[in-house]
Order: structure tokens, then C-alpha cells, then sequence
């Protein structure tokens, strides 16, 4: 404790010279140095307007504004420059530079001495959780370089207003910083300009969920049941689906959804954990186990795989052999599809086994192909 008021006996001296010795020094006269002084750093504010121009900061239009208004300020700089000899003017009153002075440091104790807490104990350093306060900062720093990305694509997108990818990008970037009300209007010129795309609709009706704090509300619901109904593979529909019913009180039929959900996942998809974790406390609160839920017989029939006997086959082959084994059937099923393109049930579980199988570009054409369809069917 000692070392305390020690150390805030010298903070305060240091406080109390720093706002004193001024107060006891003779004025120079010599305000033109101020002067100068401003100007250049108007002028330095200037260079900086023109290299934030260069850097697609600034529009041309603010860059304007900003010029206009630090030119008004250098000029009245000059014209605020004194003319004369630059004579000392009279020292101030001592007597009152040392009163100021003294009650600085006196209302300083007095103020901690009413409001502090000279008692509590230091905080040590290895109590305090640096990676939440770094993770903070690096917060902060990351929010104010999405803001300028943000207005870089409003800035295109006024120049290029049906760029279809450019709203999507605005969308999801207004989702990152939780501004979720632009998000929706982004993402409803999105799928007006789409057409309709249900991938799209879906993560409008995400945005729609996220800006009424988490509830699904009707106008959602119809959304994500539209996008099942085209896609049945869509993970999110599935889910927030699932989050319709249980906020509605039907805890098992949300829990069937999101049975049905992982039993449609690619192995390690990243939303499961996120699911796992609804279920569990959905089971718990029902008081059942899970593993009792079976998927229901449309789901099992969108993810059939192969036969048992070519399970029981696969068990006695190398990992070379069966991963040879699954392409044969995956080719086997894009052949059979090529003859009967109309089946949609067909091109999502190919869809899916190329997910599995890890070709995204391929999984991604068939993914298009089953929008095509589905607005087709429209």
C-alpha cells in the first residue's frame, strides 16, 4: 500500500508541475509560430485527402468538402498571425498559479479518497485474459475494415445496380458486423435480380431471422419450406425449420428435422456442431435419448447408399479398392442420370457424393442444375 501512494504522491507532482510551470513562464509573443505551425498541418491534411483519393477512400465529392472547409481554416491561420514586435507580455500572478496548483493535487486525493478503493488488491497480470482483450482490439481494427469494403461496394454497386454477386457480397458482408437490416435489403435485391434462386431466398430469410433476434417468423418459414422443397439438401432451411418448431413448442418435430439434418450432412460438415448441440438439449429436456429417433423414410430414401452386400464387399477391400469402389458407383449414378435427367431426388444424392468425395466444382454444376430445375418447375 505504501508503494501506492507513493507512486500517486508522484503522479501528482509531475500532474501539478506540468499545469504550474506554465502558468509562471512569460508569454513570447510570437503567435505567428502558431500560426505556422497550423498551416502545416492543414497542408499535411491535405496531402493525406489526396492519398485517400488515390486509395479509393474518399469520393471525389467528400474529398471536395474536406478540401474546402481545411483551405477556409489555412486562410483564417494566416490572417490570425500577429503583426507586431513580439515583445514579452507581464508574467502572470504567482500566487495564483500556486493556488491552481495545489488544488489539482489536493481535490486529486480528496476525489480517491471519497470514491476510491484504496483496499482493493492488484489485478495480476496472469489473472487477466489478454487473448479476450487482444481479440477485442483486433475486433475493433477488423469492424472498421469492413466498413470501408462496405462502402467501396455500395460506391460500385450505384454504378453497376444489377450486379447480382455485388448485392450478394454486400449482403453477407452487412451479416459480418450484424448490421442485419441492411443485409435484408441487399439480399432482397438479390433475389428479386435472381429471379428467385432458392439458395439466395435462404439466406434472405437468414437475414430475416437474425434481425428479429434469433425468432423464425412466418415470411421465413415459407422461404426456407419453399428452398426444402426444391433442394431437400439444403442445410440451412433444415435447420432453421427445425428452430420454427421448437420455438412454436414442438420439440419433437424438431428434433426429427434435425435427425433428418445430420443424416443428410457430408461427413465433418461444420453446422453439425451446432446441431449436436440443439439436439442434446432438446432430448434432454424431452428426457429420451436420440438414437431413438430414426430419419424419416424421405430422408432415407433422398441418402440411400450402397447395397449391403456392397458394404459387406467394401469390409474386405484395401482403402484403394473401395475408394475405387465408390467412384465406380458415383460414375455409375451420373451415367444413370444422363438418361433420366429429370430425376431431382437423382442429382441431389450426386450432389452430395461429390461432396463427400471432395469435388466441389463438380458438386457445384450439379447444385445448378437442380436450381435450373426447380425454377423450372416453378
Amino acid at each position: 500500500m505504501t508503494a501506492f501512494w507513493l507512486a500517486a504522491a508522484l503522479m501528482t507532482a509531475v500532474t501539478v508541475l506540468a499545469i504550474g510551470l506554465p502558468l509562471f513562464r512569460k508569454s513570447s509573443g510570437r503567435k505567428d509560430q502558431r500560426a505556422d505551425y497550423d498551416i502545416t498541418v492543414y497542408k499535411d491534411q491535405l496531402a493525406e485527402i489526396d492519398r485517400d483519393i488515390e486509395r479509393g477512400i474518399l469520393g471525389e465529392a467528400e474529398a471536395d468538402a474536406a478540401k474546402i472547409e481545411i483551405q477556409r481554416r489555412m486562410l483564417k491561420a494566416a490572417d490570425a498571425a500577429p503583426t507586431g514586435d513580439g515583445k514579452s507580455t507581464p508574467s502572470r500572478n504567482p500566487a495564483v498559479a500556486w493556488a491552481l496548483a495545489l488544488c489539482v493535487g489536493a481535490g486529486a486525493f480528496g476525489l480517491y479518497a471519497l470514491q476510491g478503493s484504496p483496499d482493493m488488491p492488484n489485478r495480476p497480470y496472469a489473472k487477466r485474459d489478454i487473448g479476450a482483450e487482444i481479440a477485442a482490439r483486433k475486433g475493433r481494427l477488423e469492424r472498421g475494415e469492413v466498413l470501408q469494403l462496405t462502402s467501396r461496394l455500395i460506391e460500385n454497386l450505384k454504378k453497376r445496380p444489377d450486379d447480382l454477386k455485388g448485392w450478394m457480397l454486400l449482403g453477407r458482408t452487412y451479416m459480418t458486423i450484424e448490421d442485419f437490416d441492411s443485409a435484408l435489403d441487399a439480399f432482397r435485391r438479390a433475389l428479386s435480380l435472381s429471379g428467385g434462386r432458392p439458395d439466395i431466398a435462404t439466406e434472405y430469410a437468414e437475414a430475416m431471422v437474425m434481425a428479429g433476434k434469433g425468432t423464425v417468423s412466418a415470411p421465413a418459414m415459407k422461404l426456407f419450406a419453399d428452398t426444402l422443397a426444391s433442394y431437400p439438401f439444403d442445410h440451412k432451411a433444415r435447420y432453421y425449420l427445425g428452430l420454427a418448431k421448437a420455438q412454436s413448442g414442438d420439440l419433437r418435430g424438431a428434433l426429427q428435422d434435425w435427425i433428418d439434418l445430420g443424416m443428410l450432412s457430408p461427413p465433418g460438415a461444420p453446422w453439425m456442431e451446432t446441431v449436436n448441440q440443439q439436439i442434446k438439449g432438446i432430448s434432454g429436456e424431452l428426457g429420451i435419448d436420440p438414437a431413438i429417433i430414426k430419419p424419416s423414410p424421405k430422408v432415407l430414401a433422398l441418402s440411400r447408399g450402397p447395397s449391403p452386400e456392397d458394404v459387406k464387399a467394401a469390409e474386405q477391400m484395401s482403402a484403394d479398392d473401395r475408394q475405387k469402389m465408390i467412384r465406380s458407383m458415383v460414375q455409375r449414378l451420373a451415367d444413370r442420370l444422363a438418361e433420366n435427367p429429370d430425376d431431382l431426388a437423382g442429382w441431389q444424392r450426386l450432389a452430395k457424393a461429390y461432396e463427400v468425395l471432395g469435388k466441389a466444382a463438380k458438386a457445384e454444376e450439379v447444385r445448378k442444375r437442380i436450381e435450373a430445375m426447380a425454377l423450372k418447375a416453378r
